[in-house]
């Protein structure tokens, strides 16, 4: 069993998380569908109040009736992208009590605008609203402003990001943008609109179609045949481990007005896989926060604390791979990084330098890999200093590693 296949259970689990939570729109579900759902309610009850000040308009009520089964059914689909959202919260996330604060507190709206509609169709056909409907309609109102506060704290209060998390935009577009600029520059070729590829599908193979016969037809065919591993000069398959001196795992962070704050991390463990097929291979790597180092032990100090990462609560950060893809201008690991207690999918553009033999008869192995990601997608905030400096919410990852391959 490949690297990738062990993967593909937790691949197929994300994909059917994303597909009620954010993946295939540039903005999740979930809030949209919530601004349908209390509008529909908020017109019910402001015609139910309405048509209990004595206004004895029969359309009145047709209205209330209506739209309290519009909010009803819309509250299905908000419900059930609601529920995507919070199961990708990890157990110990600090969001995940207001959340199920939330939770709670929207379940009981549901019987109560259910029987509020069933009472009340006999109003919608005399044109009358009368008391039980009208007060079960007033307090699933009320109680669903409550839920609505909750979930206003999941946004502000603990970083739930309102719009999709992508890196470093407050706006559907352009962070839509961004993601694009990141993973061009990575080396995806995006297929927006267009037909199928020509060429390579996977590594330098070719793409057969179907009734194709399996044998090259052209002197282009049998060279797009030979092997990714060809275009890896040296390339081994073997278990590969990061030599702790000759590797580093860096960050930086614009600070405005002042420019880049930039730091490593000295304690790490990387742990490298690569398969005959390189498309096979996996990655996982662990890194002790407690080993920020930016050269200011104060802002260290700061960094590990409970007000940034949280390093005693959260005191590991790590990575592993779903999947790897090659591109016209390298490789690209599809990976799930998990910090401050939430685990999010980050690509990492991997170049690989060079496979060579050291001076002590091993093998040894070199990468290059960079990735961006925002800092409140994992619930970590920093407030503006009284000084007026503001910390950027985008921080940029770089990683050298020398992997010596174990023999």
């Amino acid at each position: 069993m490949t690297a990738l296949d062990r993967n593909s259970d937790s691949r197929e689990q994300l994909r059917k998380q994303s597909a009620l939570a954010r993946a295939w729109t540039a903005y999740p579900l979930h809030p949209p569908l919530t601004d349908l759902t209390i509008g529909a309610y908020t017109t019910a009850s402001l015609l139910a109040v309405t048509g209990a000040a004595g206004v004895s308009e029969p359309d009145l009520a047709k209205g209330w009736w209506l739209a309290l089964l519009v909010g009803l059914l819309a509250s299905i689909p908000t419900g059930g992208s609601g529920l995507a959202e919070f199961l990708i919260l990890n157990r110990n996330h600090p969001a995940r009590a207001a959340a199920i604060r939330h939770l709670l507190l929207v379940l009981p709206t549901y019987p109560l605008f259910l029987a509020a509609i069933l009472l009340g169709h006999s109003d919608y056909v005399h044109g009358t609203i009368s008391a039980a409907p009208l007060a079960l309609t007033l307090t699933g109102m009320t109680i669903l402003s409550a839920a609505g506060l909750a979930g206003g704290r999941l946004v502000f209060g603990h970083g739930i990001r309102v719009k999709r998390t992508a890196p470093g935009s407050d706006d559907a577009a352009s962070a839509a943008r961004e993601v694009e600029e990141l993973l061009q520059d990575a080396g995806y070729k995006l297929m927006r609109n267009r037909g199928p590829r020509p060429g390579p599908s996977r590594g330098l193979h070719p793409r057969r179609q179907p009734g194709s016969r399996s044998s090259p037809t052209s002197m282009e065919e049998a060279m797009n045949s030979v092997s990714s591993t060809a275009a890896i000069p040296g390339y081994l398959a073997g278990t590969w481990t990061a030599d702790p001196v000759h590797s580093e795992i860096a960050f930086a962070v614009r600070q405005l007005m002042v420019g880049k704050v930039r730091g490593r991390f000295t304690s790490h463990d990387v742990t490298i896989d690569t398969s005959e097929d390189p498309l096979d291979s996996s990655v996982a790597a662990t890194i002790d926060l407690a080993s920020i180092d930016t050269g200011n032990k104060r802002r260290d100090n700061h960094l590990r604390s409970a007000a940034i990462v949280a390093a005693e609560k959260y005191p590991m950060m790590s990575y592993r791979s779903i999947g790897i893809q090659q591109t016209d201008d390298g490789w690209i690991i599809d990976g799930e990084l998990t910090l401050h207690g939430v685990t999010r999918q980050v690509p990492l553009a991997v170049e690989l330098n060079r496979f060579a033999p050291d001076p002590y008869g091993g093998q040894r192995a070199r990468f290059s890999a960079r990735a961006q990601i925002n800092r409140s997608d994992f619930g970590i905030h920093i407030p503006m200093q009284a000084a007026g400096v503001m910390i950027s919410d985008k921080v940029s990852i770089s990683l050298e590693i020398e992997a010596v391959r174990q023999k």
